[in-house]
């Protein structure tokens, strides 16, 4: 399990990614250490330009990055995951793991790729609470699924290994495109429904077929949510 940090959030910007906290430290770090990406890359055994795209979040820094950088610049592994403006603030728990991010889905079919990644890699990572070694998140898109409150810029986590359910909201791969729909069985057919009424429903009658559970939607603390009323 990954190290986190459980934070009171008053005067952070919540729009920053676990990942650029993360490259803002390690640049601090080896500031303070008077360390340049040539000193680091020698005593990691790396490239140079590598310890470059760390420190700049050209690289998301991976769980081994950081108990080596955490050697390396005589700091613990938990203070590379808080905020500078947070120092003091925080206590540390053990909750979570790194998973990849994978390209805006919206609930209609759509192109997607996971650029050919392989499982568990991608540009872009994020900490999930997932105990699935194939889990990913994708990102929400568009209106076809406000019915369920999932909102562009929201993360839905993807948990392959978790059976898929009857009524399920689940992430869809066949050979029309990618979607993310309700999940209905028929007596010869499968039945995406949207979660927006303006749009209609998928029936999938035989072909090449992938569903898996979209098991946590992670709201993105940009968006504008209409609260619902009691």
């Amino acid at each position: 399990m990954e190290l986190t940090a459980v934070v009171n959030l008053t005067g952070m910007d919540k729009t920053r990614t676990i990942n650029a906290i993360l490259a803002e430290n390690i640049d601090r770090f080896m500031a303070e250490a008077r360390l340049s990406d040539r000193d680091v890359a020698s005593k990691y055994g790396c490239e140079e330009n590598f310890i470059y795209r760390l420190r700049t979040g050209s690289k998301p820094a991976g769980k081994e990055s950081i108990v080596k950088l955490a050697g390396i610049l005589q700091r613990q592994e938990t203070d590379f995951y808080i905020p500078r403006e947070l120092e003091g603030k925080t206590r540390v728990v053990q909750r979570g793991r790194y998973i990849p991010v994978f390209n805006a889905i919206t609930g209609q079919p759509k192109d997607y790729t996971d650029k050919g990644y392989p499982v568990g890699i991608s540009d872009r990572q994020e900490l999930a609470e997932t105990r699935d070694p194939n889990a990913f998140y994708v990102e929400a898109e568009g209106d076809s699924m406000i019915g369920d409150d999932i909102r562009e810029g929201d993360l839905l986590l993807v948990e392959p290994n978790k059976e898929v359910r009857e009524g399920d909201i689940v992430f869809c791969r066949n050979d029309v495109g990618v979607t993310v729909k309700r999940f209905f069985r028929g007596p010869d057919h499968i039945e995406l429904r949207p979660m927006n009424p303006a749009y209609p429903s998928i029936f999938i009658r035989g072909g090449n077929v992938v569903l898996f559970p979209v098991t946590k939607i992670v709201r993105d603390p940009r968006a504008k949510r209409t609260r619902k009323r009691k």
